[in-house]
């Protein structure tokens, strides 16, 4: 096997062969028909195998959750033979069997796709049952889930009609959930709370699976509109017990973080934490590609967590890989609001200063070229400047992203990456009068020697680019103000001395942004680029860990080879 994965002329993917697509696409026309059908028919009849037996609130286990992942390519493969083969019963049993699936791992399109071919299988076979499920869950909880609620109740009252006509309780009792969150959407409190009520009474006579399901909606119904975290915690419980009965940890797993967030809600944040625990495990063995949302929303519930608890290093942390899971899945408007939540963390001053430079610079679209700059070549002018550098972590994404600038704004100085730097503290600006003298030197040197070492290292996160009239700039935020205290303690200490009328020239730096680029001509069309770079607004550009702070002589742009480094200092207080 590893020597025809070796030849390309299979794949592998988690120690499971599959022929080359290309090898694939070759030889299928080579194939002989009957044993090309005979083929097909034994690969559908393993999948329904799988399939069988399945009803609403079957239990998604994490074995079958591995299995159908594994092979969701062949499953589609499948159901397009069945399809053109107008096999219309094994259209309707396949999409059944990988739907929830295709919810979980995220695959939105492809449900509603096949939803909607398996609809037109069952018309095909007046298949009232099925049509009744496929409008109501397999179409109308995708649509409600996304927001698509046009959608959702012209699919949810059509699937509730087909299963009032066949007597089908279960369906029924789904349809009527779906329409009480329709109307708890559209603050018609009475309307949810009567179908919840029609709901809950179906769903005495079905399983335990429907009584858990109810429950969450009961859980739904006391939060959002009574407002009573009590009544909320209590159907929580219910229905995390009510799907435990039933060996379906997915859905267990999930309500304990609805609990977990009840009770980040209520202060009591150790039992939210330990709520978390099992969930985030489980959801990270299964990926992101395996549990929908689900470890985005665990991750994203712990980040509360440590946000509240006076622990925003880790908070980050969290919220940044919920962050990730939302934006891979296309959950748009959770990854907007855990964005918000991540820069809530951050120093306001410095946030401010950002804010400022996008909306001013982007609204009288002030863009100029530097008029500082020289090229490096023929730069005679020099400063002495306090630097430090970003982790190799940033520069990597750093040059990315100066990669995809290139092709926005081409023809502009783009920064080498051994040039990146962040300015804690600028001494004297380059010019080309500078001159460094022997007694100046061991006067700063001594200043720098009494103040750098008793301030602790400290994170940046470097996260957006934002504008300036005539530069690019990497975002650097921080959770402690460590690198402001540092700059306020330098410009007494050096004013004390007669070394402050050189600092901060230009402008009082508040914030820790690095530079990517600078302006030596105006974009051609500057409202085209404003919209390209709102794409970066929020791109994840790394952690930078700052235990180092560097003392150089520099050029204006501290180009690599023209940068002399007199000293570190290390950051070691506590």
């Amino acid at each position: 096997m590893a020597k025809l994965e070796r030849l390309a002329l299979l794949t592998r993917n988690d120690n499971r062969y599959a022929v080359h697509p290309l090898t694939r696409r070759f030889m299928t026309p080579q194939l002989d028909e009957v044993f090309l059908e005979q083929t097909r028919k034994r690969q559908v009849e393993y999948f329904l195998g799988l399939a069988q037996p399945r009803t609403l609130y079957h239990p998604y286990r994490e074995e079958e959750v591995q299995e159908i992942r594994a092979n969701l390519v062949n499953i589609f493969d499948a159901l397009t033979w069945c399809q053109e083969s107008k096999q219309w019963k094994s259209v309707i049993d396949l999409v059944t069997l990988v739907q929830d699936y295709l919810a979980l791992a995220g695959y939105w399109y492809e449900r509603v796709e096949w939803g909607e071919k398996a609809v037109e299988a069952a018309r095909q076979i007046n298949d009232v049952k099925a049509l009744g499920f496929l409008y109501a869950d397999t179409l109308g909880w995708v649509a409600l889930t996304r927001g698509e609620l046009e959608n959702a109740e012209r699919w949810v009252r059509e699937g509730l009609e087909y299963a009032r006509q066949t007597g089908d309780r279960e369906v029924q009792c789904m349809a009527m959930r779906y329409l009480s969150r329709l109307a708890r959407n559209a603050r018609d409190s009475a309307g949810a709370l009567d179908w919840l009520k029609q709901a809950d009474q179906i769903a005495a006579e079905l399983s335990d699976g429907f009584k858990a399901g109810v429950a969450i909606d009961w859980a739904a119904y006391y939060d959002l509109i009574e407002g009573n975290l009590q009544e909320a915690e209590k159907w929580t419980r219910k229905s995390c017990d009510g799907f435990r009965k039933m060996h379906d940890v997915v859905r267990s797993a999930r309500k304990d973080v609805d609990l977990a967030r009840l009770c980040l809600r209520q202060e009591r944040f150790q039992e939210a934490r330990d709520l978390l625990v099992e969930p985030i495990h489980l959801f990270e063995r299964l990926g992101v590609r395996g549990t929908e949302d689900n470890l985005a929303y665990a991750h994203h519930c712990l980040g509360e967590i440590d946000a509240k608890t006076g622990h925003p290093n880790q908070a980050y942390l969290r919220l940044q890989r919920a962050s990730d899971i939302y934006r891979l899945i296309g959950k748009e408007s959770a990854y907007k609001s855990v964005s918000g939540e991540i820069k809530s963390l951050f120093c306001r001053e410095a946030e401010d200063v950002y804010e400022w430079l996008w909306s001013s610079t982007r609204s009288h679209a002030r863009l100029e070229s530097d008029p500082h700059f020289i090229d490096p070549s023929n730069d005679t002018r020099r400063g002495v400047t306090l630097i430090v550098r970003p982790s190799q972590e940033s520069v990597e994404k750093f040059c990315q992203v100066v990669e995809r600038l290139r092709r926005i704004v081409p023809d502009q100085y783009y920064y080498d990456p051994q040039d990146f730097h962040v300015t804690v503290l600028t001494l004297a600006d380059a010019c080309d009068a500078f001159q460094l003298e022997k007694p100046t030197e061991t006067q700063y040197n001594g200043v720098f020697l009494r103040t750098l070492p008793s301030f602790p290292p400290f994170r940046l996160v470097f996260r957006g680019l934002t504008v300036s009239p005539n530069t690019i700039m990497a975002e650097g935020h921080f959770f402690a103000n460590t690198i402001n205290e540092i700059r306020e303690s330098l410009r007494h200490e050096l004013g004390a001395i007669g070394l402050g009328t050189t600092l901060d020239t230009r402008y009082r730096n508040v914030t820790a942004h690095c530079t990517l680029a600078r302006f030596i001509r105006v974009p051609a069309n500057p409202s085209e680029f404003f919209a390209q770079i709102e794409s970066f607004r929020d791109v994840d550009l790394g952690l930078t860990e700052i235990d180092t702070v560097q003392w150089v002589v520099n050029d204006w742009l501290m180009t690599h080879d023209r940068i002399r480094i007199l000293r570190e200092y290390r950051l070691e207080g506590t």
